[in-house]
């Protein structure tokens, strides 16, 4: 697997000085990736701030067209905008 260590928590920090949600996004499942990290750190250190993962499924995923596929993970353009209004981003 792919995983983004050491965090950036420079930029998480400079998030949190002027934002109420963070958001991340991956083309990986959440447990042990980069969505996950970015959690535990802004929890434990801002936890005034809203955190929305948006990542794969933790299960296997099949073979095929790449538009179709990430439309029915819940990871292309549309499926992120809905994710946001539901959790109150855009509206912050």
């Amino acid at each position: 697997g792919r995983f983004i260590k050491p965090v950036d928590t420079d930029v998480a920090d400079e998030l949190a000085a002027d934002h109420r949600y963070v958001i991340t996004l991956e083309e990986n499942v959440l447990r042990g990736g980069y969505g996950e990290r970015i959690t535990d750190y802004v929890q434990k250190h801002y936890p005034q701030i809203r955190v929305l993962n948006i990542a794969l499924p933790d299960a296997y995923v099949e073979h095929g067209n790449v538009s179709l596929l990430r439309e029915s993970l819940g990871i292309d353009s549309d499926s992120i905008i809905r994710q946001l209004e539901e959790a109150g981003a855009l509206s912050l």
